[in-house]
């Protein structure tokens, strides 16, 4: 997938959060922390799972530790699909 923008990106974490939470997209939001979706560790892995599949890389579930909210995340993401 071909990401534009970052607020692409963050829409496209957020939906898969979503899905993977059962919440609503609208309580969905960027700067939150990670814990505050109630994502578990087999939530963590699938959403992994999913982006990778989306944009051809390869993510280390170590990024939710270092990059602990979709912005910031999404932000480092960008960093590595463009180098």
């Amino acid at each position: 997938m071909a990401l534009k923008s970052e607020s692409e990106l963050i829409q496209l974490v957020s939906g898969i959060v979503a899905e993977e939470t059962q919440l609503k997209l609208e309580q969905i939001t960027p700067d939150k922390h990670w814990a505050s979706f109630g994502l578990d560790s087999i939530n963590s892995i699938y959403l992994l799972e999913k982006l990778e599949n989306e944009l051809g890389i390869d993510l280390n579930p170590l990024m939710f530790f270092d990059y602990p909210t979709i912005r910031t995340f999404s932000a480092h993401i960008l960093t590595l699909k463009l180098s």
